[in-house]
């Protein structure tokens, strides 16, 4: 007789194999380490991965580190990779190289990050690749060509990336987010970084930092950033040069900011110098940038001990809108004399500056601006000019609160523009207390020759926005405790476009601003709220304030029953069908959800099932055995409905239940009449049951809503 092992025992053979002799039906994925300096040109693959830096690597002079796609590189505590030769680090859409932290939680700053420090003639390409959890997570300080393209920097402690001293580096496609700084440069100069085409979000602290410091001339020039969304950091663009030590100087210039989405951020574009002895900003542009929802939109400051300087400086094509401030310029060069190259230091023309909480464009200092061809309305104050030589050209000037130009000396400085030729939002020109009294376009200040507005245009030059207008419909006015009513805010018009909408439900919370024009809210707590609505433009034009007033109140629960049929023989089965609403909503039929039905019977009987809770329609169904009866009987059903601090509520229905073989002649009259009423009240009933529920149906078609969407930008 052959003997068989059971199968308990081949198992236990199996395991112990498995075990003791180092096999494995699941092999266990093993690191390469990675412990010498690399002195020979290497390629990581992916057959080896992943690799793992527990301390500072070398990519030696001369030498090119190329690392194939989907490889994992991860770090030990504070490691680095430092490349002094050349790194190829090029992943792809499906398979991102990545370099991360070793440790089982990933953190920021767990390890110091990527350094490229070769020599001009080396190079460091990373593309398709992840790097999160570093201090930097790439930092560059090489004359060598540096390119980072198509990948994610992320959770990294100080900079996502981190560009020192002058370079030759270009920063495309990339996103951006979640670290301390996103972009950032550092050194006493700051050259040679094209930023283009990256979205660089939700950083702590600023979005891009260009910043140079120290002794000497501090110099920060020949960078590009072209075509990023930057939006939701500290701020977005900052420059700081920033010369520290007696008799120095701070310089931007070179510099080219343009066609930027650059919102949500305290300061949206930020140009600064400061100096012991001069600071200067010169020779650049910013351009066809949106700039939206900023504390500061657009500023340029340069300040020193001493004096400074503002030229050539070109602020063109702009859309500056919803910030609490717009374009802001300041210099001061006195006792020196300015360093002209022109009759104006800066331009600033074809902007739209709209909906500033504050002041669209100020001029103040040593600043000599010519204003030509902007849009400016629905500001506070349109124009806010405190230096001398200035001219406002062909300028559209509306609807600004305040003032649409306002001069105001400061110390030595006796304001003065010249803005002849411009629309102030009526044909028969600006408002001025003694000068045009009958103005009906915006008001200006002056004596008429620090502020010459005289002649001025009859019709404006451009288009005209109108604000929105705000419109709320509400589902409901009477809305039961925890019940959704729905805010809608669709019939709110625009001459061209609504793009957001901010409900205010009364109750201290609010939607903020959203995309969606319809929602759905919830009370927790009776009283009489005031809900409202304001919508904005797409000049970010805010409307009027729309209100609707809801009482919040505990439902009155009302129960109908309806009985499928009304009658019954003997131990036979009907349906019953209780629909609950709220009495208090008047002549809205409101179904209420989650209360408790309960049903009992005078006469015997099963329900299947005796209780439990409707749905959100307000229905509950159950079945009902009648009773075993001898004669004909009426049989009371009580429904009790009740639900938390609702006052309880019962309703007694009654149902017919016959048995034939109780009359030895068959049916009698009575029985028939019986019948015949029962049919005729059921017809009846089923009527009032279709209203009732078309009703309902309408009023949830009613309250349904898209899914609010926040904005992106």
């Amino acid at each position: 007789m052959k003997r068989l092992f059971p199968k308990s025992f081949s198992m236990f053979i199996l395991v112990e194999l498995l075990l003791f002799n180092g096999l494995s039906l699941f092999p266990r994925v093993t690191a390469t380490e990675i412990m010498d300096d690399i002195t020979a040109d290497t390629i990581w693959t992916v057959a080896d991965s992943p690799y793992e830096i527990r301390n500072d690597i070398k990519v030696n002079r001369g030498v090119t580190l190329t690392i194939e796609p989907g490889v994992t590189v991860s770090f030990g505590k504070n490691a680095a990779l430092i490349v002094e030769g050349s790194l190829i680090a090029v992943g792809n859409s499906s398979n991102p190289i990545t370099f991360t932290s070793n440790q089982p939680a990933p953190a920021r700053g767990q390890w110091t990050g990527i350094k490229f420090v070769g020599g001009g003639n080396e190079s460091f390409t990373v593309k398709f690749a992840n790097v999160a959890c570093a201090r930097n997570g790439i930092a560059i300080e090489s004359l060598g060509n540096a390119l980072i393209e198509n990948s994610e920097i992320a959770n990294n402690s100080l900079s996502g990336i981190h560009v020192i001293g002058q370079g030759n580096a270009i920063i495309r496609d990339n996103t951006v987010k979640l670290n301390s700084n996103g972009i950032t440069t550092g050194g006493n100069i700051s050259s040679g970084i094209q930023i283009v085409h990256n979205a660089i979000v939700s950083n702590d602290e600023d979005g891009i930092y260009i910043s140079s410091s120290g002794a000497d001339f501090c110099r920060i020039h020949n960078v590009t950033i072209w075509d990023n969304q930057i939006s939701y950091n500290g701020n977005g663009i900052y420059m700081f040069s920033n010369a520290e030590t007696e008799n120095d100087e701070a310089h931007i210039y070179n510099v080219t900011i343009s066609s930027n989405l650059v919102s949500f951020n305290d300061y949206g574009i930020h140009l600064k110098t400061h100096a012991w002895y001069a600071g200067y900003i010169y020779d650049s542009t910013i351009s066809n940038n949106i700039v939206a929802s900023n504390k500061e939109a657009i500023t340029i400051y340069s300040g020193s001990n001493w004096y400074s300087w503002i030229s050539d400086v070109t602020i063109s094509g702009n859309n500056v809108l919803a910030n609490n401030d717009g374009i802001s310029l300041y210099a001061f060069r006195t006792p020196q004399p300015p360093m002209e190259t022109g009759p104006f230091d800066t331009t600033i023309f074809e902007n739209t500056v709209s909906a500033s909480n504050d002041t669209a464009i100020s001029i103040t200092g040593d600043v000599r601006a010519n204003l030509t061809g902007n849009s400016v309305s629905y500001n506070s104050i349109g124009f806010n000019i405190t230096s001398e030589d200035n001219l406002a050209r062909k300028n559209d000037i509306y609807r600004n609160s305040l003032y649409g130009m306002c001069v105001t000396d400061i110390g030595t400085i006796k304001a003065q523009i010249d803005a002849e030729d411009n629309f102030w939002g009526a044909s028969n020109g600006p408002l001025h207390e003694s000068l045009n009294p009958e103005g009906q376009g915006d008001k200006v200040n002056g004596d008429g020759e620090n502020l010459d507005f005289y002649p001025w245009l009859d019709a404006p030059l451009g288009y005209i926005n109108e604000a929105p207008v705000a419109k709320l419909d509400v589902s409901r006015t009477t809305v039961s405790l925890n019940q959704n009513v729905t805010l809608d805010g669709l019939k709110s018009e625009d001459d061209i476009r609504v793009v957001a909408y901010f409900f205010d439900f009364g109750d201290g919370e609010n939607s903020g601003w959203i995309s969606a024009p319809i929602i759905e809210h919830t009370y927790v707590s009776e009283g009489i709220y005031t809900v409202s609505l304001i919508v904005m433009d797409e000049f970010g034009v805010r409307s009027n304030t729309a209100v609707e007033t809801l009482t919040v109140s505990i439902p009155l629960l009302d129960a109908s029953v309806f009985l499928d049929p009304i009658f019954v023989l003997s131990q036979g089965q009907i349906l019953v069908e209780v629909t609950v609403t709220d009495a208090r909503a008047g002549e809205q039929v409101v179904g209420v959800q989650g209360v408790l039905v309960q049903l009992t019977s005078d006469e015997g009987g099963d329900f299947n099932p005796a209780s439990g809770f409707t749905d959100s329609n307000g229905y509950f169904n159950s079945t009902f055995s009648a009773p075993t009866v001898s004669e004909s009987t009426s049989v009371r059903i009580t429904v009790v409905v009740s639900k938390g601090s609702c006052e309880n509520s019962s309703k007694p229905v009654f149902l017919s239940v016959v048995n034939p073989s109780s009359d030895s002649g068959g049916f009698d009259m009575l029985l028939v009449l019986l019948v015949a009423a029962s049919v005729v009240i059921a017809i009846a009933l089923v009527i009032v049951k279709k209203k009732r529920r078309r009703r309902l149906a309408k009023q949830k078609s009613s309250s349904s809503t898209l899914s609010p969407a926040k904005i992106d930008g």
